[in-house]
């Protein structure tokens, strides 16, 4: 529980710089549905072709397919916004694959294939529906690796089955169209942690989950008193914002 600075009059928004950047935090309940967010070797399942899996890594052993790892969820059949994210460690040797899917009645797909050299991406649309630039968000966490979302709006059809797909080593190069028109043979392998599925009309902070879903509500605020759901991380640094210009708050050192 952390008082405002006496220049705020009532809290309108809190924002935490970490290791995700600046972001801004709910006062409203999210859910990350995903299970087992940070290991891939239970609940995730092989789709295609032969994978050596650890908690944080795939590395398709196969070079006669396009090997991936998946997860399959429930979503509601509704007309809302989704962001599936992932955060893909940098410097793989070959291209990813990230793919998601929400089936049922009339499906909706996409996905996007991803240079973790560079942060450019591309496509293969035998692989999903072309994202638009609205429907990708690629956040550069220096050191930890690129944050990667990619968002669908499902259409009240019948869709309740999400599936979310990583595959490690895809393709070698992007086409100068932006698409990569030629799945290539191949081996390697790729980092992958953190991911999250969310309903919610642009990605937020990563909720870490487990055996089961886990819903946060960032921080609850009364008059000038914020409550954090949890500790910041370790330099981590917190602005409230309440007058229309954001005060720095606190810094844990």
């Amino acid at each position: 529980v952390f008082p405002a600075p006496p220049e705020i009059t009532a809290i309108s928004a809190v924002y935490r710089r970490d290791w995700q950047g600046n972001v801004a935090l709910s006062a409203s309940p999210r859910t990350n549905i995903i299970l087992q967010s940070e290991n891939l070797t239970t609940t995730w399942i092989t789709n295609s072709g032969t994978l050596t899996v650890t908690a944080t890594t795939l590395e398709d052993t196969d070079a006669g397919a396009a090997s991936s790892r998946k997860q399959i969820n429930t979503v509601a059949n509704d007309s809302l916004v989704r962001w599936a994210s992932v955060l893909v460690a940098k410097n793989a040797p070959n291209l990813v694959l990230i793919r998601w899917s929400l089936s049922g009645g009339t499906s909706v797909s996409t996905a996007l294939v991803f240079d973790t050299i560079s942060g450019a991406w591309g496509v293969n649309q035998n692989y999903g529906n072309k994202p638009t630039a609205d429907m990708v968000s690629i956040v550069d966490l220096g050191i930890n690796g690129w944050r990667v979302s990619l968002k669908l709006i499902n259409n009240n059809s019948g869709n309740t089955v999400s599936t979310f797909f990583l595959y490690p080593a895809f393709a070698t190069i992007l086409a100068g169209s932006g698409d990569t028109a030629v799945i290539n043979s191949l081996t390697g392998s790729a980092g992958f942690t953190k991911m999250q599925l969310e309903q919610s009309t642009s990605p937020t902070s990563y909720i870490p989950t487990t055996s089961v879903p886990v819903t946060v509500t960032d921080y609850v605020a009364s008059g000038t008193t914020l409550t954090l759901a949890e500790v910041p991380a370790r330099a981590a640094e917190l602005t409230v914002d309440g007058t229309g210009v954001g005060i720095p708050m606190l810094r844990i050192a």
